[in-house]
């Protein structure tokens, strides 16, 4: 196993703040297993500089949620498995750029690899550094299919460095170390910390192992731009039965050799053991789940399949999640699946039909079972309603969202904004919404030149849920700061969301 290494920078910060910060995360988020008396902090002329344990998992999460208690930004920087490096930068809860040299390191068939290109001009800008002097950090390490016919050659494959006097070239994880120190951040300034004593300390001889028991742990490296959902999300990107996290704590329950026919992708194997274990146990709806992932994988080792294979596929699918949610009629992920519009049900038959008003009597079941998510599935029943042709009780339902505090996740909106413009084609409101939002943050701040733009969003949230129609500023609204919910940061609650750290 490689090395797994996670520093953060953060400008404009002290030690002694970031210390308590990491410390309250450690006790907030014990997953991440950070350990703060095994941290190393730095003060850096610019900021400070986090080195945190070596055996932290972290990363977007991490930095999100540091950008948070930090109120500020950060550039949490990685190395993983001694393969490749690359950074999240966050800044007060959001993520502004990202970069990997190796985007498909995870998926070869990544959609979106300028997703990881990274930003040289922004990081630039944060770190009081020229663009020039590292920008040539912002390199891919492999070719795409295009240039490798085009004859190019992969900086990996050469004995190159981003400039003449670095020490690590392309493909070297540790070309992090000379990033950093363009930054005017060191690596080897943890040195002074004692960080190098302890990460490559000579370690003593250790006892021959014992013997353990089997332990139902992947052998797949975990991705460490694994994104976690937010506190609400449309229909159609909620997890389902089929998010590899939930199969996996499925997969614990069973036998060894079932595992590790999944840990190895060997779903041929693990349909026909399913099958078997469905014999003896025809009303167990997780098997059934099983099997059905089993024939949405494909099958290992690779091979080509007829027409008529691919049917019976899909075929097995739909009889599998149906003879599920038979026996497990109260599964929330299997309820949101059978709630999804049919061109959204791709691991299903060529023609899924659920209809409206059972998708309807499923949503009621949901807001009942799973409130989190209260405006998605509110938002989901409005969809319904359209399509059936009950505009009233769609408009009822898109006013009742309307008043209610609602996440701010992009796709939510958008999806609210799309259906709203079916039933009401002459009214943008978004628009209106954003000159209300616009107007009460500028009236505000005048009045209390002394409040934060954060508190004054609040009021304005606070406001909007209670009052009908156009929200405006007025002098008694700063009572709104004081009332039951608000988070003393200034962030507003959603019904059922947690509070951000």
């Amino acid at each position: 196993m490689g090395a797994f290494w996670q520093t953060a920078l953060l400008p404009g910060q002290t030690p002694d703040k970031i210390k308590d910060c990491v410390t309250e995360i450690a006790a907030a988020y014990p997953e991440m297993r950070l350990e703060p008396d095994l941290c190393f902090f730095h003060a850096y002329e610019g900021g400070t500089g986090v080195l945190f344990n070596d055996d932290t998992i972290g990363y977007d999460s991490l930095a999100d949620a540091l950008s948070r208690k930090a109120d500020g930004a950060v550039l949490l920087l990685y190395i993983y498995d001694d393969d490749f490096w690359g950074y999240f930068f966050y800044e007060n809860g959001r993520e502004l750029d990202q970069f990997s040299p190796v985007p498909d390191y995870f998926d070869e068939q990544v959609k979106t690899p300028a997703r990881y290109a990274g930003n040289p001009a922004l990081i630039a800008e944060y770190f009081g550094v020229s663009e020039e002097e590292i920008k040539n950090y912002f390199i891919p390490w492999r070719l795409t299919e295009e240039e490798k016919t085009e004859g190019h050659t992969a900086m990996a494959d050469s004995d190159q460095t981003a400039y003449p006097q670095d020490e690590c070239c392309y493909g070297d994880c540790w070309q992090i170390a000379d990033f950093m120190e363009k930054l005017g951040c060191p690596w080897e300034a943890f040195d002074a910390e004692g960080a190098a004593d302890l990460m490559f300390a000579e370690q003593p001889p250790q006892p021959a192992p014992q013997p353990r028991p089997f332990v139902r742990v992947s052998m797949r490296p975990a991705s460490p731009a694994t994104t976690f959902f937010l506190s609400h999300k449309t229909l159609e990107n909620l997890p389902d039965v089929f998010e590899i996290s939930y199969i996996w704590d499925i997969l614990k329950k069973y036998p060894e050799e079932l595992f590790l026919q999944f840990d190895y992708e060997r779903y041929d194997e693990a349909a026909k053991t399913l099958t078997g274990l469905l014999m003896s146990q025809p009303e167990n709806a997780e098997l059934c789940i099983l099997r059905a992932f089993c024939c949405i994988s494909h099958p290992n080792p690779p091979r080509v399949e007829t027409l008529e294979e691919r049917l019976a596929r899909k075929e097995q699918i739909r009889l599998d999640l149906d003879r599920a949610f038979l026996y497990a009629p109260d599964n929330i992920r299997l309820l949101r699946m059978h709630c999804k519009p049919a061109d959204r049900l791709r691991h299903w038959s060529l023609e899924p039909e659920i209809p409206n008003q059972k998708q309807l009597a499923f949503l009621d079941r949901l807001l009942c079972l799973d409130p989190e998510y209260t405006p998605t599935y509110m938002l989901a029943k409005a969809y319904c309603h359209e399509r059936m042709g009950a505009i009233e009780q769609a408009r009822l339902l898109l006013g009742e969202l309307t008043h209610m505090e609602l996440p701010d996740a992009v796709d939510f909106a958008l999806s609210f904004e799309a259906i709203f413009k079916r039933l009401e084609p002459d009214k943008n409101l978004q628009a209106e919404l954003e000159h209300d939002y616009k107007a009460y943050i500028r009236d505000f701040l005048a009045d209390n030149p002394k409040k934060k733009f954060r508190q004054a969003e609040l009021c304005w949230k606070r406001k909007r849920a209670r009052t009908p129609g156009a929200v405006h500023y007025e002098t008694d609204d700063l009572i709104l700061l004081s009332c039951p919910g608000a988070h003393e940061n200034g962030y507003p609650l959603s019904p059922g969301a947690k509070k951000p750290e």
